[in-house]
């Protein structure tokens, strides 16, 4: 546990020459807080194409309740305040023992995640797919109310909804 009992996430960076890069936290190494009441383990990272990065971790509150938190980091180590709350992003478990298996970047630069949990008839399977730049709950309102065509209006037995891609 770090400051104040909050379980941290160590991070680093090697140079090429596998020694720690200086540039990058404090030696090249950098301490994350998970969050007050929150314990876990870290299960996978994605380099982001501006530089920061993603890092997911599977954890527990507690009270025991399954969750995913998204943590985005910067390029110099330091969690990103810009990004949810704190730099962190709480994803409730759709059952329990949630475990985000794999991140990968797709061709729209959306981070794709892959895992598993627990659900009432046994092993699930699940995948996410995510934004990187949005908001803790997806895209806003007001940016879908801007970006959002829907047509013909008034509609008679189809709507057809177009949503620009990010």
């Amino acid at each position: 546990p770090g400051a104040g009992g909050s379980e941290e996430i160590f991070t680093g960076r090697v140079s090429q020459d596998g020694t720690w890069d200086a540039t990058y936290g404090t030696d090249g190494r950098y301490f994350l807080p998970l969050g007050s009441g929150y314990h876990g383990a870290v299960r996978d990272m994605v380099l982001l194409p501006n530089g920061k990065a993603l890092v997911t971790v599977d954890a527990l509150d507690v009270d025991n309740t399954s969750s995913i938190i998204v943590m985005r980091v910067l390029p110099e180590g330091g969690l990103d305040q810009t990004f949810g709350t704190s730099g962190r992003v709480q994803i409730p478990c759709p059952g329990t023992g949630c475990n985000v298996a794999s991140l990968a970047l797709d061709a729209q630069e959306r981070v794709i995640a892959v895992g598993s949990y627990l659900g009432d008839n046994g092993p699930e399977v699940m995948v996410m797919r995510w934004l990187a730049e949005a908001s803790p709950l997806g895209r806003t309102e007001a940016d879908v109310r801007e970006q959002l065509r829907v047509y013909p209006v008034p509609a008679t037995d189809a709507l057809q909804l177009d949503v620009p891609a990010e």
